[in-house]
């Protein structure tokens, strides 16, 4: 997997996407990784729960899916200041808490610092 990240990387540098040209490579690394651990475990997750191989490739695609849609939506940042927004309600407690087991939601965050 750190092979992945790497070519990644490099390819995000060799392109001159801003975010990999302004944030060091160091840090770019260990938040991708880190976000590559988490979707295999739930990977691993998902296998143990379907006992079938089409099941289980049906629901780990539309994790998937879901995954790239709600990191699309959580790297606004008016989702992002809303959610971290002092003088929120209970509602938005309870959303962050719940997206708190969301690997996304984390990578969304970190996306949205670094850049």
């Amino acid at each position: 997997m750190a092979i992945l990240q790497i070519t990644f990387i490099a390819c995000g540098i060799f392109f001159e996407f801003e975010f990999f040209t302004r944030s060091p490579v160091l840090v770019t690394f260990s938040v991708l990784f880190s976000f590559g651990l988490s979707f295999l475990s739930i990977g691993f997750f998902i296998t143990t729960l379907c006992s079938d191989v089409k099941v289980g490739y049906t629901v780990a695609y539309s994790f998937l899916l879901f995954s790239i849609v709600m990191a699309m939506f959580m790297t606004a940042p008016v989702f992002i200041f809303y959610l971290y927004n002092d003088e929120a309600n209970w509602f938005v407690y309870a959303v962050r808490s719940v997206f708190s087991l969301y690997p996304a939601f984390h990578f969304s965050k970190l996306f949205h610092d670094i850049a």
